[in-house]
């Protein structure tokens, strides 16, 4: 489910890239790969204010996938820090502004011509 996770020291960024849809299916997956990264000691103890969530890859999302995604916000929240989603689906961008995460995070439109 995730495909990568970087951590970017100069811009103090965390950057995860999901492989597939964030749907009621695979969520409880993601959930437990991103929330197991989030606590690893590498991870947990680096300076990183800033979470980057790359969902090119993604066409959909479901209200599960947004329940995640709310989740990472306020974990972001907690460390004073900001939430960008990296997406190229126009699906997922209607998404975004149907529910109006747009408001809460940055989202990043990513052609892939």
């Amino acid at each position: 489910m995730i495909v990568a996770h970087a951590y970017n020291e100069s811009t103090r960024t965390l950057n995860i890239s999901f492989s597939e849809d964030l749907l009621s299916t695979n969520v409880d997956a993601a959930s437990l790969q991103v929330f197991s990264l989030l606590e690893s000691k590498g991870i947990e103890d680096a300076p990183w204010s800033n979470l980057r969530i790359d969902l090119t890859c993604s066409k959909m999302i479901d209200s599960t996938g947004l329940n995640l995604i709310v989740m990472l916000v306020h974990r972001v929240s907690a460390r004073s820090g900001s939430v960008t989603i990296a997406i190229s689906s126009s699906i997922i961008y209607q998404t975004l502004l149907f529910t109006r995460m747009d408001k809460q995070v940055i989202v990043e439109f990513v052609s892939l011509d």
